[in-house]
């Protein structure tokens, strides 16, 4: 069993996403990260923007650190709460003070938020990918698992912003955060926002599973979070 540092923040930063509509396990995963603390240091949850399409409504129900779990942010998905990334697979939807001092018992309000990386991390490094594959939870908890992956060297295929890891996810993974660890600090390096590639582009070790491409938070995209923040909080 593979033990990460802090564990237990990366799971209390994690969401499950479930529909009004739907049946059956979890549909998305989606997190909470502090874009900016001069921007009145209120969290926003990060997803990928195609978990808020359609005319359902998003369920978001955040990991907990105490015994009593958080009740869930209910966002209709044609809702202008969801402020979505112009070209990529990107969203977020940013929080009130009421929600952030609901979410905030249990010390939920004192998590080391994530910090984000300027760009993807070295091909071959180690990253952790947090979410709810198949609605599979850690230990039945309820709360997120953690899977170790690495990160795939750059092909021709890859699309702009686009790096690809090894990892074991499934369904309702979209929308989970992979991360990286330096020192006793995780980075944010992207959002995972596919399921497995077919035909593997020559990166494939046999017996492993196929690669899955992540969304990488560079620093023109962090730049655009600030300013949609800036204005939906002006």
């Amino acid at each position: 069993m593979t033990s990460f540092p802090n564990a237990r923040w990366i799971r209390a930063l994690t969401a499950q996403v479930r529909y009004a509509r739907a049946r059956g396990p979890p549909n998305a995963t989606a997190f909470f990260c502090d874009l900016g603390r001069g921007l009145g240091e209120i969290p926003v949850l990060v997803t990928c923007g195609h978990v808020g399409q359609g005319e359902d409504v998003a369920y978001f129900e955040p990991g907990r650190l105490g015994d009593r779990p958080h009740p869930a942010l209910a966002v209709p998905c044609d809702s202008s709460r969801w402020l979505h990334h112009p070209t990529e697979d990107l969203a977020v939807v940013p929080l009130t003070r009421s929600e952030v001092r609901t979410w905030g018992r249990d010390g939920w309000a004192h998590v080391p938020w994530l910090t984000i990386g300027a760009g993807p991390p070295r091909p071959g490094t180690t990253v952790v990918v947090a979410g709810f594959p198949d609605g599979l939870t850690a230990y039945g908890s309820g709360l997120a698992t953690l899977r170790a992956g690495r990160v795939l060297p750059p092909h021709a295929g890859s699309g702009p912003g686009e790096f690809e890891v090894w990892a074991s996810v499934a369904p309702g993974s979209s929308g989970s955060p992979v991360l990286w660890l330096s020192g006793d600090d995780w980075h944010l390096a992207g959002i995972l926002n596919s399921g497995p590639r077919a035909a593997a582009h020559g990166h494939a070790p046999e017996g492993e599973d196929d690669p899955l491409p992540a969304t990488c938070v560079s620093a023109s995209n962090l730049e655009w979070f600030r300013q949609v923040l800036a204005l939906h909080q002006a």
